[in-house]
């Protein structure tokens, strides 16, 4: 039977999963123990080297991507939509980039769109056309990813978690850990980086996300997780998670901040 987007949003938002500990205590203890307030740190060994490959590949910072069988990337939000020309080629020829995506249902996208005065109902096309002409000016290549490709439902974000990356990449599926929101901070600087998971916290606690069910009640809260690279410098996951607490005094009570460390 196919529903209505909304009615399966409705029943999805009702069930057991809109709590975060019963969701997750049962698919991943590290998780589980984030959530409690613990602070992991030896990912490295469970997780082998595969949580921290990835390419050099640019991807939004929605939580459906990068689809199944792709590695992660280097994600930004709207992949480089909002940049000027110039900021962007200049990006992508810094660190290396040889690729750079677009996909649907994208809310960077949308504010693009609203931001230039133009057509928000267009949005999807605006964008893929904004990102591959950003692609021909690099010289790089462009794909497309199709609804289909997209790890989840058009009009809805599931996540409700943003992965704040110190490290050269962070692959949480390598972890079996949620989907949720990817940030590259080693990527960029602090402000774009902290204006990225205030993007984050508010797609999830907007109308396509959880809305007002994002409260500061225990496991209701967003949870931005700091991934913090095996340095002891701006990257750490110490110094990642200052950063992250400063986001946090614009969400309210609604988001709590924990961390995870590359070793």
């Amino acid at each position: 039977m196919n529903l209505d987007p909304d009615i399966r949003r409705t029943a999805y938002l009702r069930s057991s999963q809109v709590t975060l500990k019963p969701y997750y205590e049962t698919r991943n203890g590290m998780l589980n123990s984030l959530i409690e307030g613990e602070y992991g740190t030896d990912i490295q060994k469970s997780a082998g080297s595969g949580a921290f490959s990835g390419s050099k590949c640019i991807f939004c910072i929605d939580e459906g991507l990068p689809p199944d069988k792709m590695p992660a990337g280097i994600h930004v939000p709207g992949s480089l939509i909002g940049w000027e020309n110039a900021d962007a080629v200049n990006f992508i020829k810094e660190h290396g980039v040889v690729e750079i995506t677009s996909h649907p249902d994208c809310a960077a996208g949308k504010k693009y769109a609203h931001d230039y005065g133009l057509n928000e109902d267009q949005a999807d096309a605006i964008a893929r056309q904004r990102i591959q002409s950003i692609a021909r000016q690099a010289n790089i290549r462009f794909v497309h990813i199709v609804p289909s490709k997209l790890r989840r439902e058009l009009g809805f974000h599931p996540a409700r978690i943003c992965y704040y990356i110190g490290s050269q990449y962070f692959d949480p599926r390598a972890l079996n850990m949620p989907q949720g929101f990817m940030v590259s901070r080693r990527f960029l600087s602090q402000e774009i980086a902290q204006n990225a998971a205030l993007l984050a916290f508010q797609i999830a606690s907007g109308p396509k996300g959880y809305d007002t069910l994002i409260s500061d009640h225990p496991f209701k809260q967003f949870m931005f997780i700091a991934v913090g690279a095996r340095t002891h410098d701006r990257y750490a996951a110490e110094a990642l998670m200052a950063e992250l607490e400063d986001v946090t005094r614009a969400c309210g009570k609604r988001a709590i901040v924990r961390g995870l460390s590359e070793f």
